[in-house]
């Protein structure tokens, strides 16, 4: 296998001026990224059918069993199949995935890489709202009117409803939030009724009840005149500049959501908790199609939506850090999600030159290396001591900043043509072909 020198780090900037004389950038490790010996994180090359990302096993199940309970007359297309596990999503994570989040949409047709972000327009202005924000059932509906006009949202959620199954499994993370939110939970009688048996709140491994999706999508269409005023579509995309030492041009460049650019000169994005905010999916159809779902809050509002126990939510600034870049193999596409500042984590893989490889197991070690996160007021650095060694760890302690461990940081998704999605082993996440 070809071998990798990494770098540990390229560079710390720190925020006040009485640090910047530890602005420097650091030695290399000549240490080879070391082979994997654990579960596998990515498909073969032989696994041709649908690959379904999802961020537990128990959903991923769940979407497979409804396309195989569908009658011949009824099986979807590429389009219809994005939009029917996106609309899951909402019963999976009806605290991440609901009608008022933020949604962003990383699409390859097969003619073309698409990037789409819905999110709420009131955030740039100052007047009241008129409706409940629904961006991301007017995202779904942007993506059938433009890839396939014949299907409608409504069809689509009469199909759920009919073939879905009516117990719906709940993930890990579902029940975590239950458990942390327990108490502004139960001061809602729908809530109470939905996520808890005698004031008991539902554990992992236990089933919510179906939501009815006919309904919520009639209560889209319902508020669809004015919401759709207060939604905001963009495209916009920054360039990030990456070596490539394996080619002829020096530079060449990543199309990102956030202008990664702005950690070189220590302008991090750094959420002041380590809540969940990003919930990310995907389909993946083949070497040249595959799409990637994002919806993103900013904290829940513990007020129940359309009388259903999917919880309102707002919208900031703050989306989950993606770039792609394409080949001549075709797009490759990195996403962080989790923690802190899932940007900083993208950013120095990055400066690692995690782009100079397409080879899924070299990709699979770049995620599985060792992370740092630099925290500030105070300044300070996060660790993963447990994957890393001695050395590595002696070179944080040599720039005279705390050094504190942690068990895990961040979660990053990758994907490449050949081999399709890549998942990071510190989440709970699950592809399809990974039985």
């Amino acid at each position: 296998m070809k071998v990798f020198t990494k770098l540990i780090i390229s560079l710390f900037i720190l925020s006040s001026s009485s640090c910047t004389s530890f602005l420097e950038k650091l030695t290399e490790d000549k240490t080879p990224l070391r082979p994997l010996k654990e579960r596998p994180s990515y498909c073969s090359v032989e696994a041709k059918k649908l690959s379904v990302l999802g961020r537990d096993k128990g959903g991923v199940i769940l979407f497979e069993r409804l396309l195989s309970s569908l009658p011949i007359e009824r099986r979807l297309n590429k389009t219809e199949k994005i939009v029917v596990w996106s609309l899951i999503q909402m019963n999976l994570r009806p605290d991440l995935a609901t009608p008022s989040a933020r949604f962003q949409i990383l699409l390859d047709s097969g003619k073309g890489i698409q990037y789409w972000d819905f999110k709420d327009a009131t955030l740039e202005r100052d007047f009241p709202r008129l409706a409940p924000p629904m961006t991301f059932l007017f995202g779904l509906e942007t993506i059938l009117k433009t890839y396939s006009p014949r299907s409608s949202l409504k069809s689509l959620a009469r199909l759920i409803d009919t073939y879905l199954s009516s117990k719906i499994p709940i993930s890990a993370e579902l029940a975590f939030f239950i458990e942390k939110n327990k108490v502004q939970l139960l001061e809602n009688k729908i809530f109470e009724k939905s996520y808890f048996k005698a004031k008991e709140q539902l554990r992992f491994g236990e089933t919510l009840r179906k939501l009815s999706f006919t309904n919520i999508i009639s209560n889209y269409y319902r508020f669809k005149k004015q919401a759709s005023s207060e939604i905001k579509i963009s495209n916009e995309l920054y360039n990030l500049d990456i070596d490539n030492p394996n080619k002829a041009i020096d530079k060449e460049s990543a199309s990102c959501n956030v202008d990664l650019g702005k950690y070189s000169t220590n302008q991090n994005i750094i959420s002041p908790d380590n809540r969940d905010r990003h919930h990310p999916f995907g389909l993946r159809f083949n070497q040249k199609s595959f799409f990637l779902g994002i919806t993103s809050i900013a904290s829940s509002n513990f007020k129940p939506l359309f009388n259903t126990y999917l919880i309102d939510s707002s919208q900031d600034e703050t989306i989950a850090p993606l770039c792609y870049r394409e080949s001549p193999e075709g797009v490759h596409a990195y996403l962080s999600f989790k923690g802190r500042d899932p940007g900083q984590h993208l950013y120095n893989l990055f400066q690692f030159k995690i782009h100079t490889t397409s080879s899924a197991s070299e990709l699979d070690q770049f995620l599985n290396h060792p992370r740092h996160l630099l925290l500030k007021k105070p300044v300070r650095i996060l660790y993963e001591s447990d994957r890393g060694n001695q050395s590595s760890l002696d070179i944080f302690l040599k720039k005279d900043i705390p050094v504190y461990h942690s068990s895990s940081l961040g979660e990053v998704w990758l994907y490449n043509p050949k081999n399709g999605f890549i998942l990071d082993k510190r989440g709970r996440a699950h592809l399809s072909c990974l039985k």
